[in-house]
């Protein structure tokens, strides 16, 4: 089962998917070259959000502290 996969880790490498050419190769190499892209947008969106509720919470209990003063 194991001799099935072995030829598909030759394509790991951005060389070796170019010698064979073809559709699946050039996107094989984009999404190498754009998944850490994805994955930094993704990553990004979610600092964003924290960073907001985070935010928020702050001047929530600034506000509730200074209705009790």
């Amino acid at each position: 089962m194991m001799v099935l996969f072995v030829p598909t880790i030759g394509y790991a490498c951005p060389y070796c998917a170019g010698q064979e050419g073809g559709q699946g190769t050039l996107l094989l190499m984009a999404s190498m070259i754009l998944l850490p892209f994805g994955i930094a947008g993704v990553v990004y969106k979610v600092i964003k959000r924290v960073n907001a509720r985070e935010e928020s919470e702050l001047m929530d209990n600034e506000q509730a502290l200074g209705e009790n003063r």
